[in-house]
């Protein structure tokens, strides 16, 4: 699939802590705070250095400051992490709405791209990322630039704020941005419920259950299969990791080859759609944690992956996670 001495780019998960509350964030419950089966934890610069000796990092391209579970500037060694990958040019996503001004102009004076989430204007962008400020991440935004720093405006779109696209576009060129990207994600539907179980409000044209409980007991006690999916085999799969010669590490060292399918397949799904997915993969998986063992042993599985996409069928073997996110009809990929 890919060789070692082929890798350029390293997605790391810094942490999956999380100062917001964002509802169709797999580290939550549709808001109500869940954890259906990931370790909170931040990552060291300790691991940091066990995991990426100099030899490995010098041979990277970038490194992408970014996890399923959590957000980056929750890590506080992330200064650290990014001076370790000092040669690199790192990028970080992030809600933005974290760290003091200090931060974000030491960042500024690295190598580094930082992709802020902002959803909207100040009256729309909290509807889906709660919990955080929106005229926070603007001053942290405008630190980050005025210190010289390439900022990202990125723009999840929703029908809640579809009206102000240009408008945040217009304002993302004034404030100095140096890119403005919108993002189609394909998860823009679902309850909102708050930390009292209560419903806030339902996103997009969703038609399913607002019922708390109900998700809550598919997990503790359901089971998925894979003939409950509703995923259809696409025609073709063009792989992320092959085409940007990149591997994802989870935040306890486990290395996967990209984000999709580092969702903690030993634990994390039950009762959701990630469970069938994640029960393919753990199959595959073998000697993958790279604060045990080498890096390159740790990419070894990967040999396993590829030999699937030739199957017809989710049954006999096509993985999931490939065909839903790099098949034919992907979702989730920068508009602009």
């Amino acid at each position: 699939m890919i060789a070692f001495e082929d890798i350029r780019s390293v997605r790391l998960e810094t942490s999956t802590y999380c100062n917001a509350a964002c509802p169709l964030c797999p580290r939550n419950l549709f808001g109500y705070p869940y954890n259906a089966g990931y370790t909170e934890k931040h990552l060291s610069l300790l691991e940091v250095q066990t995991m990426f000796d100099k030899d490995f990092v010098a041979q990277l391209d970038q490194v992408v400051f970014e996890g399923n579970f959590g957000d980056p500037m929750m890590n506080p060694h992330v200064l650290e992490l990014a001076q370790h990958f000092k040669d690199c040019l790192i990028e970080i996503h992030t809600n933005g709405s974290l760290q003091p001004s200090k931060t974000w102009q030491q960042l500024a004076g690295m190598n580094s791209q930082v992709h802020f989430g902002i959803d909207g204007l100040e009256d729309t962008h909290s509807i889906y990322r709660q919990k955080t400020d929106w005229n926070k991440i603007i001053r942290n935004a405008e630190t980050y630039i005025h210190a010289g720093g390439y900022a990202v405006w990125k723009m999840i779109l929703f029908d809640h704020n579809r009206h102000q696209v240009e408008e945040c576009q217009k304002m993302s060129e004034d404030l100095g941005f140096s890119h403005f990207a919108l993002v189609e994600q394909g998860r823009t539907e679902g309850p909102v419920f708050d930390e009292n179980k209560q419903l806030i409000r339902v996103l997009g044209d969703f038609k399913g259950s607002t019922n708390i409980d109900d998700y809550i007991n598919n997990i503790e006690s359901g089971e998925i299969l894979i003939e409950d999916l509703w995923d259809e085999v696409n025609t073709n799969i063009s792989c992320d990791t092959i085409t940007n010669q990149e591997i994802y590490i989870n935040v306890e060292g486990e290395v996967f080859p990209c984000c999709f399918m580092g969702f903690n397949p030993q634990r994390y799904g039950k009762g959701q759609w990630h469970e069938p997915v994640n029960k393919q993969i753990a199959n595959l998986i073998s000697n993958n944690n790279a604060l045990q063992r080498p890096l390159k042993e740790c990419i070894e599985w990967f040999k396993s992956v590829s030999p699937c996409w030739n199957k017809t069928s989710f049954e006999t073997g096509r993985l999931i996670v490939c065909d839903h996110n790099c098949g034919k009809k992907n979702l989730g990929r920068y508009v602009f």
